[in-house]
């Protein structure tokens, strides 16, 4: 009985599950794909509550954060001459193959830059690690993915699928990921993402 409600505890524990997609696997190969040029990265390490998904839920109406996407999570800071040049962020995102986990590279204005799988057993992989796939995505703000997402019926636009050549539950994903990494990245670490930028600021001669 005791080897029984430990399970039970252990399966429906969502910081337990949270702690294990919270960060990069492996950093320096990750980072290395993802900013080719980079010469450093420090992280940031901040909790994503249950106020993070009242948030989130609310402005992307229809896509919550799943249990599994609480708990302590990483920002990496990349760096190149001592100056920062952006952020990996790792979110996971539910598909009917499983969790994938998703490494987001983004700009200083918070715009994607490019993204990569460190975890996917989905059979659609391929199609969206094309170029054409990944444009779709690169240089979009939080707002400029919004427009590619019909709200109405929680669902990607027809806009999306002919951008991205593919229509399936991994496309959908990492659509949905890719908003909720923006926004969550914005909301967590707020703070520090002014802080940076105003760092840049002051640095202008």
């Amino acid at each position: 009985m005791r080897i029984l409600i430990f399970m039970i505890l252990l399966l429906s524990s969502p910081y337990l599950w949270a702690e294990a997609y919270c960060g990069l696997r492996d950093p320096v190969a990750m980072i290395s794909k993802l900013y080719p040029n980079y010469q450093s990265y420090r992280s940031i390490v901040r909790t994503i509550d249950a106020r993070t998904r009242i948030k989130v839920s609310e402005q992307l109406p229809g896509m919550p954060l799943h249990f599994g996407e609480l708990g302590r999570h990483t920002l990496y800071v990349i760096e190149a001459k001592g100056m920062t040049q952006g952020f990996v962020h790792v979110r996971s995102e539910q598909t009917r193959w499983g969790l994938v986990e998703i490494a987001w590279a983004i700009d200083l204005e918070m715009k994607i830059i490019d993204f990569q799988f460190q975890r996917c057993r989905h059979s659609d992989r391929k199609y969206l690690e094309t170029s054409i796939a990944k444009s779709v995505f690169q240089g979009k703000s939080l707002n400029g993915l919004m427009l590619l997402y019909d709200f109405n019926n929680n669902r990607p636009s027809t806009a999306y699928y002919e951008q991205v050549k593919h229509q399936g539950d991994l496309s959908d994903s990492v659509l949905k990921c890719a908003m909720k990494t923006l926004l969550v990245t914005q909301i967590v670490w707020q703070k520090e993402l002014d802080s940076i930028n105003q760092s840049l600021v002051n640095e202008v001669p």
